[in-house]
């Protein structure tokens, strides 16, 4: 790490992203940015076009990924196999991801957010090989 900077702090199950999260968390952001306000608007073919959105949404996070000027953090906790029964989004069978075994350490949410300019932490958690 930095030396003008401290290194993080333990995080639990709060972690950074990886390149092989974005199939799971194309999952996640469908299921839970359902309920945004904004989706209808940004998403108004979901439920004639579900992949899309899967689509959609695991594109902006690895572009996220690959930015310098960006963090994405998940949070990881036990599968549950019927999860697409508590979420009115679409989420096809056929999506790429393959579920693990019930109770398997998981990514249950996801965000990202950029940094301010001249923060100290541009760059260091950014994936910009083999994505």
């Amino acid at each position: 790490m930095s030396e003008s900077f401290p290194d993080l702090p333990l995080l639990k199950t709060l972690r950074l992203a990886k390149p092989s999260d974005i199939l799971r968390i194309g999952i996640v952001a469908t299921a839970s940015f359902r309920y945004s306000p904004v989706f209808r608007w940004e998403r108004p073919y979901h439920e004639k076009f579900p992949q899309a959105t899967l689509l959609a949404y695991r594109k902006e996070f690895t572009n996220a990924l690959k930015n310098e000027q960006s963090v994405v953090l998940v949070v990881d906790d036990s599968f549950i196999p019927n999860e697409s029964d508590f979420t009115e989004a679409i989420i096809p069978a056929d999506n790429g991801w393959s579920a693990p075994a019930t109770g398997d350490k998981v990514v249950v949410g996801a965000m990202s957010f950029k940094f301010e300019p001249g923060s100290l932490r541009q760059g260091q958690f950014s994936f910009n090989d083999g994505m």
